[in-house]
């Protein structure tokens, strides 16, 4: 007893041991995902219904610790709050509004939307959205986008997304 309280001693006082996380998703930061889309030439997102969400497919999952991703969504495992990034970089048509969102359980989240306006057809930009959202095992996290004025489709250059566990 007296060695392991010698060690313990030792570890927080002389060694500076930093707090033990464990991946279970019993701490904050234990459970996260990352993940892209990269294509130079675009990926075509065809827009079938204005005023319809399509969710967006197709990642590529590079970092997964107590999820379950197939690359169009993600499960999540554990209960907490959730930090959500995402960005996307894409065209469409001329005058024409999008919007991208997260969905959790086909429930819109306000809370994570934004809304580009392309002005010129073809124009390449950037939009993206941060929020904090309270999980439950079993939700299920997906990134969806809507042609809100036509059927214009776009054309999807870049885009990430990064779910982490904060609470």
């Amino acid at each position: 007893m007296k060695i392991i309280l010698l060690l313990l001693l030792a570890c927080l006082f002389l060694v500076g041991c930093q707090r033990m996380v464990y991946v279970d998703g019993g701490e904050a930061g234990s459970s996260y995902v990352a993940a892209y889309q990269h294509n130079e030439t675009g990926h075509l997102l065809v827009i079938d219904e204005t005023d319809t969400y399509y969710n967006f497919t197709g990642w590529n999952v590079t970092h997964q610790v107590g999820f379950s991703s197939n690359g169009a969504d993600a499960l999540i495992l554990y209960d907490g709050d959730y930090k959500i990034d995402y960005s996307i970089s894409f065209s469409g048509g001329a005058n024409t509004e999008y919007h991208l969102t997260i969905f959790v359980n086909d429930d819109e989240k306000y809370e994570c939307h934004f809304a580009r306006k392309i002005g010129t057809g073809g124009d390449v930009g950037n939009g993206g959205a941060t929020c904090i959202l309270s999980l439950v095992s079993g939700d299920v996290i997906t990134t969806r986008i809507e042609n809100v004025d036509n059927k214009n489709d776009i054309n999807v250059y870049d885009a990430n997304v990064n779910i982490m566990r904060v609470a």
